[in-house]
């Protein structure tokens, strides 16, 4: 498989804005929708695909793409040591009005056993563990940065 975008979006200050294939947005939330929406025009086939499979429409489709968005680029920020600025940001790109995904970054802080916070986030969907290891299957707590 190859990747080869006809074009990207970027902010006026962006260097690259002067590249050929660029488009200049006003600001950083019409540079999220653009990420929204390429996102989606990338899953929407995708989903489409693997939906009846799997038995799952819509909302619980887009419901384990908004929580693998989230999971895999916080996931990446906790190596790059970035943990707290990837929370502000996935809130402000998946804040839980942006259609067609289902639900929102949904960060929370709990208290850990030592007392301390301990910043978590609340699935939009099922992990689906019960399918890889169904017997005695139990729910797992929300991962944790």
């Amino acid at each position: 498989m190859a990747v080869r975008p006809a074009g990207f979006a970027c902010l006026p200050g962006d260097p690259a804005a002067a590249l050929p294939g660029a488009h200049v947005v006003d600001g950083e939330e019409a540079l999220r929708g653009e990420v929204r929406a390429a996102m989606a025009e990338h899953l929407e086939p995708i989903l489409a695909r693997f939906g009846p499979p799997m038995r799952r429409r819509g909302r619980a489709l887009w419901g384990m793409v908004t929580d693998e968005v989230v999971e895999g680029l916080w996931y990446v920020a906790r190596l790059l040591g970035e943990k707290r600025r990837a929370v502000r940001e996935l809130e402000a790109l998946l804040p839980g009005t942006t259609k067609p995904y289902a639900g929102s970054a949904a960060f929370r802080e709990l208290n850990g056993p030592d007392g301390a916070p301990l910043p978590t986030r609340d699935r939009v969907s099922c992990c689906m563990f019960y399918t890889v290891r169904p017997r005695g299957h139990l729910c797992h707590l929300p991962a944790h940065l």
